[in-house]
Formats: structure tokens, sequence, C-alpha cells
């Protein structure tokens, strides 16, 4: 009962704690959405308070729930995704088993898509676009595929356990099969779907517990190899479109996440050890590192995502252990940090509007 306590204890700390620093909503802007920032906030876990948020670039404005503003409810548990496609936002919303759609240009939902399979939720983790098909991962071990008009679930392609990360390259779908619920048993495979056939065709083996996964065009697909956090350590590898062979990019460099655009890949990693943060910006033409450091651990506490913007900037998501109002700090590509705002807890996804 002694144990139960504390930790009831603890938990009821953490949220005074986190509860204290929310600040009342600003109102929300009206008219088009641009020059600035949408931002996805995961929240704590059973929390129900995940948020969407907006930083306007051109007065430094923050609003810190758009979301619950234009929706009148909030957003759910756990958020882990989001991307655009069309004139629609997805967010994945994780521990809700829920995928909302908005409105790009409203922030209004337009649909609620239920991720659940027999009574059991799914878990959706990420998503990725074709030809007006959306593609989600689940923690269940699937892929479902959502038809972008009706915004039902369409097909679900069972794939390796506790898939992740996923993206489109060309007419194929690699999706990362991290393993990560049987630490530590991880998976260490990539699969590959012919997206015209709608099957695997191919079974990529890149190392323990894959999980974040990009392709960039004409460059082939890049996945973050996590390791076990310790003797194995985490790398970033290159897999070849054409037959599928995989190598190690920047022997020696860890990391966590990878995002990038055209010739311009970020490869970040943050230990929970030693608390420590890293971010190399790499030119894909040579493999090598065009800026290296660009961030310190005195400027970023918890590092938790990377995202290129616009003009030679990027932002950074801090998570601040987690427990506290996150940061969103944009920097310029030689390290010079040009900003810090206050936002919302665990942000972990930045969407640039130009």
């Amino acid at each position: 009962m002694k144990v139960y306590s504390r930790v009831w204890f603890l938990v009821f700390i953490l949220l005074i704690s986190c509860n204290k620093k929310e600040q009342p909503e600003p109102a929300i802007p009206s008219g088009e959405w641009s020059n600035g920032l949408l931002i996805l906030h995961e929240g704590l876990f059973q929390q129900n308070n995940s948020k969407l948020s907006w930083l306007n670039l051109s007065e430094f404005s923050f609003y810190t729930d758009i979301f619950s503003a234009k929706n009148n409810r909030y957003l759910g548990d756990t958020a882990n995704d989001m991307a655009i496609y069309g004139g629609k936002i997805y967010l994945v919303v994780n521990a809700s088993s829920t995928i909302e759609v908005l409105d790009k240009y409203s922030m209004q939902s337009i649909a609620q898509i239920p991720m659940q399979f027999n009574g059991q939720a799914q878990q959706p983790r990420k998503i990725a676009f074709y030809q007006n098909k959306a593609f989600v991962t689940s923690f269940d071990g699937y892929v479902n595929v959502i038809d972008t008009a009706s915004l039902s679930v369409s097909k679900r392609i069972k794939v390796g356990r506790n898939p992740e990360g996923l993206a489109v390259y060309q007419n194929h779908l690699y999706v990362a099969n991290s393993g990560g619920l049987d630490f530590p048993n991880y998976d260490s495979t990539v699969f590959c779907i012919n997206l015209n056939l709608m099957k695997i065709t191919d079974t990529i083996f890149v190392g323990a517990n894959p999980g974040n996964i990009l392709a960039l065009e004409n460059e082939g697909v890049f996945v973050i190899k996590r390791g076990n956090y310790g003797t194995d350590p985490s790398e970033l590898i290159w897999v070849d479109p054409t037959n599928h062979s995989t190598e190690v990019v920047l022997q020696g460099i860890s990391g966590i996440g990878v995002s990038g655009r055209s010739n311009e890949l970020f490869v970040w990693y943050f230990d929970h050890g030693t608390q420590q943060s890293m971010v190399h910006l790499l030119n894909i033409d040579t493999r090598q590192i065009a800026h290296a450091n660009l961030i310190t651990s005195a400027d970023v506490k918890t590092l938790y995502g990377v995202f290129p913007i616009a003009d030679d900037r990027f932002a950074v998501c801090d998570a601040q252990q987690f427990v506290n109002l996150g940061k969103l700090i944009i920097f310029d590509y030689h390290g010079q940090k040009l900003s810090t705002t206050t936002v919302a807890l665990n942000p972990n996804k930045v969407i640039y509007f130009p």
C-alpha cells in the first residue's frame, strides 16, 4: 500500500504542477492560416490533454489550443502524428485510437475515424499517403488503408510487430516494425508493400528496433534503427530502393530521429541517461555532415523533434522533461537561436504554413 500511495502522490504533484502553468486561452485569430507553425502536442498519457496549437511567425503570437476552440471538445489522449494531404489535416491520436480529420482552412473537424477492430483499440501510430489513400500503422501489427474520400478504413494489411514509422517511395510503402512493446525482444525489419498490388513484396533487415523512417525523392529511404539503448547503438540506415540493400550512414553517429526535405537531412539524438542533445545537418549528395552540433543541451533540455521550416531555419521541440510546458525553439542552419516560445505539454510534430 505504501508503494501505491507514493506513486499516486507523485502523479498528483505532477498534475498540479502542470495545471498551475497552464495559461488562459487567447482569442483565436480570424482569416487564413499563413506564415506560421501548426504544432501537435501529445500531452500526458491517459490525461486526454493532447493539443493542436498555432504559432504566428509574423508577430510570434501563440494560440495554445485551436482544436478545442474550433471544435468545442478535446482532441484526445496522446496524439502521435500529424500530416496534411489535399485540403485536410490528419491527426493520429494513439491512446484514444482515433484519426481526427480537419478542414485545412477552418481547422474544424470533418470526421473522427475510430481505429477499433473486433472491439479492440488498435493504437494508431504514424500516417503516410499515396493516390487518395492514407496509410496508418497501428500497434496491433497492421497497416490500415483509409480512403481519403469516404474517410473510412477499406483494408488492413498484416505487417510486423508494433509497426511505427512508414514512408512512401514511388509506388511502394516502407513500414518499420519496431517490436518495441516486446522489449527486449525487438523486431528488426522494414516491410516493403507494393501499393499497386497492396501486398508485401520484400522484407528488409535493418537492425533492432527500427522506428522513424523518411523517404526523399531520388534519394531513397532512410531508417532510424534505435538498437537497445545500450550495447547496440542507434544508427541511421539507408535503404537502396532498387535492390533493398542497406548501408549505415555516418558511421559512429547516433540518431533517434530523422527529418528533412530535398537534399537536406537532419539527424537528431537525445540521450536519456546523460540528458545530452545533438542535431546534425547532413548533405545527402556527399553523405557528409554539412553542419555539426547545431544545438547544445543548454539550448534544449529534452529534445523531442526537429523539423525544417523555411529560409534555412528549423524548429526544435523541447519536451522539458515531459512534465513541464514544452518549448518550441527556432534556429538557423548555423545553430544560431532565433526565438523561443513556451508551448503546451510534449510538442512532437511541427508543420510550416507558408
